[in-house]
């Protein structure tokens, strides 16, 4: 596929993930696409062609079903457009081997598709890139912003392109990644695609299709045919969605209008992301000798043995916090560790980077330990200095919580994993910090639900063996409107026996405070 131009950027940055063999076969599958009829005058479009295996596939398949001396006249009708030369040279020798035609230097061109915008086709067949805000350039986000779904926001350049295509073709079909179906990001290309009766079918696959990119993915059918619902393919199971319930953006999801109606999570909390270091393997770290060495207390200059990467050796304590790993069970192992931390808390009470200097004069044998791994912290994206992490927004989420993981192994009936903590800070996983009214055990009492776990099974990203994958979001979009809010179910078992005897909504806290 196409990526679009950029200063310093890797492939993936750019966008640029080819389609493999069998994700060409479901597009041609679904786009409707009539071999015989491909000519000069009914055109068929891939618009970020990259190396050409959306077009080979196309030409393949004229080339299988249509009688040899049409050929020609066939392969007019293919064209190609894409933002990287190189990967144009290669599509039209690919092309040219294969086809033994020489007509491909007019049809695959290198340039911008977004900026094409007065040519029409009769079929569109795309996987577009997928960049978002931060990666790209200055010229690429101002042409995002011309277009509807992409006025204001973080976006992605491939609402842009979905936008573009829904104008210039009579059918298409695109594979996409599957946040378009309930992300807030891509609400108003939703909102567009419905009022506009182009929606005909997305297809939310089941398993990665890409193998060098994580993203799980959806294909989406448009056509100019007026449209009144949308049908929803999601584990083998097909819904109807009325139009009439999806007007305003809403997400494409297999639930009734009424199920996502009434107060939200996000009304009696918020959600925030923990920490990314994107080395966790150098920070994340665990006392060599047990908790009790820790747990005792100390200065900030005494040695605590640590088991860390590289072997065993002795940090200072006041170089170290404990953390939680939100995506693990409470209590089990690796659950808590201590986190390298070169921090301090500033004028504004706000954790900054400690200076180099007085980082190495402090915690000595917290510097030399990673700087052992400069070269490795020194390769992450990170705003800061080479030791720092690689966001530290998570840093100012001070205040008891309750930390809830992002999988849930919805084929087993699991829910996600919450856990009630106090100071500690929190990665791999989100947070719900509750406003003054909500009691902490109530929130965890929610993510326990039957009808949390009925919302992450219809909302979550489908991946490997059932489970779901689940980002902010979708946990604030949570309705209280089911029975939780009114008493606990009984099959909660690991809860404290106060949470089983009284209604959620009465506050715990003065009895969790005796305690």
């Amino acid at each position: 596929m196409n990526h679009i131009t950029q200063t310093n950027a890797t492939g993936r940055n750019q966008g640029q993930v080819f389609s493999p063999q069998p994700v060409v076969n479901q597009l041609l599958s679904l786009s409707g696409l009539n071999p015989a009829l491909l000519g000069p005058d009914n055109r068929v479009l891939d618009p970020a062609c990259g190396e050409g295996a959306i077009l080979l596939g196309i030409a393949r398949l004229i080339m299988e079903t249509q009688p040899p001396d049409t050929w020609e006249r066939h392969f007019a009708g293919i064209w190609g457009y894409d933002t990287d030369k190189d990967a144009v040279d290669v599509c039209r020798a690919k092309l040219a081997d294969l086809t033994g035609w020489h007509g491909w230097e007019a049809n695959i061109s290198h340039q911008n598709a977004l900026e094409m915008r007065g040519d029409l086709f009769r079929w569109v067949i795309a996987n577009p890139p997928y960049v978002r805000t931060k990666n790209m350039d200055e010229p690429a986000r101002a042409l995002c912003r011309t277009f509807s779904s992409c006025k204001k926001g973080n976006i992605d350049l491939y609402l842009a392109f979905i936008e573009h295509i829904a104008a210039i073709s009579e059918n298409s079909v695109i594979i996409c990644p599957r946040t378009v179906m309930d992300s807030k990001t891509a609400t108003q290309l939703r909102k567009l695609l419905v009022l506009s009766g182009l929606i005909e079918r997305v297809f939310e696959h089941d398993q990665q299709l890409f193998p060098n990119a994580a993203v799980a993915t959806a294909c989406l059918v448009l056509n100019k045919t007026k449209h009144t619902s949308l049908t929803l393919e999601v584990g083998g199971k097909s819904t109807s969605i009325p139009y009439s319930n999806l007007e305003n953006g809403e997400a494409w999801i297999a639930a009734n209008k009424e199920t996502y109606s009434g107060k939200k999570l996000s009304d009696i909390c918020t959600i925030r992301s923990g920490i990314q270091t994107s080395a966790d393997d150098i920070y994340v770290i665990q006392p060599a000798d047990g908790w009790s060495a820790w747990d005792n207390g100390g200065v900030d200059s005494q040695p605590i043995q640590v088991s860390c990467k590289g072997g065993t050796r002795e940090l200072e304590r006041g170089a170290l916090r404990v953390v939680v790993k939100a995506s693990l069970k409470e209590n089990s192992e690796g659950w808590k560790s201590l986190l390298v931390f070169p921090y301090e808390t500033g004028a504004d009470r706000k954790p900054r980077p400690i200076a180099e200097e007085d980082f190495e004069a402090r915690y000595p044998k917290a510097y030399a330990y990673l700087e052992v791994h400069r070269t490795t912290l020194g390769e992450r994206k990170m705003q800061g200095p080479w030791y720092s992490f690689a966001r530290s927004q998570a840093l100012n989420h001070q205040g008891a919580k309750v930390t809830i993981s992002t999988m849930a192994d919805i084929g087993k009936g699991k829910n996600p994993y919450a856990s009630i903590i106090p100071e500690e800070f929190y990665l791999r996983g989100d947070a719900a910090f509750p406003n003054a009214a909500t009691p902490l055990v109530k929130l965890r009492d929610i993510f326990a639900s039957p009808a949390f776990f009925k919302h992450i099974a219809e909302r979550g990203t489908l991946k490997a063996n059932e489970w779901r994958s689940f980002g902010k979001e979708v946990i604030h979009d949570f309705r209280l409107n089911e029975p939780q809010e009114e008493t606990i179910s009984l099959i909660i078992l690991p809860l404290p026996i106060q949470t089983y005897l009284f209604p959620a909504n009465l506050s715990l806290a003065p009895l969790r405070k005796t305690a």
